[in-house]
Order: C-alpha cells, then sequence, then structure tokens
C-alpha cells in the first residue's frame, strides 16, 4: 500500500523532471549556450541567408528571361503564368495553334 501511495507522488516528479531536462537540452543546442560558437552560428546563418538571396535571385531572372515553357501535368494557362510571370494574354497571343483547356504534358509554349 505504501509503495502505491510512493508512486502517485514519484511520477509526477519524474515527469517535471524530464520535461525540465528536455528544456535544457533543446534550449543549449538551439545556441542559447552564448559561447563563441553562437558568434560564428549566427555568422554562417547571415551568409546562408546571403547566398540564398542569391540563389532566389538568381533563379527569379532565369525565369523571366525563358522563352518557352514544358508543359507538366496538370498544368494550366493560368497556373503557367503565374509560375512563369508572363501574362495570360500574353502567352495566348504567343500560341494561337495551343488550345488552353486542352494543354498536353510534353508540350512545348512560348513565353517570349
Amino acid at each position: 500500500m505504501e509503495m502505491r501511495i510512493l508512486g502517485r507522488y514519484l511520477a509526477p516528479l519524474a515527469l517535471v523532471g524530464v520535461v525540465v531536462a528536455t528544456i535544457a537540452v533543446v534550449s543549449s543546442t538551439a545556441g542559447g549556450g552564448g559561447g563563441s560558437d553562437s558568434k560564428s552560428a549566427k555568422g554562417a546563418n547571415s551568409q546562408l541567408s546571403q547566398q540564398e538571396k542569391r540563389r532566389r535571385r538568381a533563379r527569379r531572372t532565369a525565369r523571366t528571361q525563358r522563352t518557352s515553357y514544358t508543359v507538366k501535368s496538370g498544368d494550366s494557362i493560368e497556373q503557367i503564368a503565374v509560375t512563369t510571370r508572363v501574362s495570360r494574354e500574353q502567352i495566348i497571343r504567343l500560341n494561337p495553334d495551343v488550345d488552353p483547356q486542352a494543354l498536353q504534358p510534353g508540350q512545348r509554349i512560348k513565353l517570349r
């Protein structure tokens, strides 16, 4: 009987201990240590974000310079217009032989 009463008090205490230990481990691995490593990690993060910005800019430039687009399964003229940043009207004007309602995967569409 005494073991049951003791277990009722120790189980919640053990749970609280596990939660506190988990929080301590997570905060120390998230850069909360404050050593010189956290400064280099911040530098790496800002460098990574700069690299990511360059990649996005390059993708955006490449996307605006595309001259054609290959239709994928499930694509629509509207979706292609948003993806390539070319107006729907311009796509239709440049491709008079293409039926916008019946696009086929693998079909090439002029963008410029």
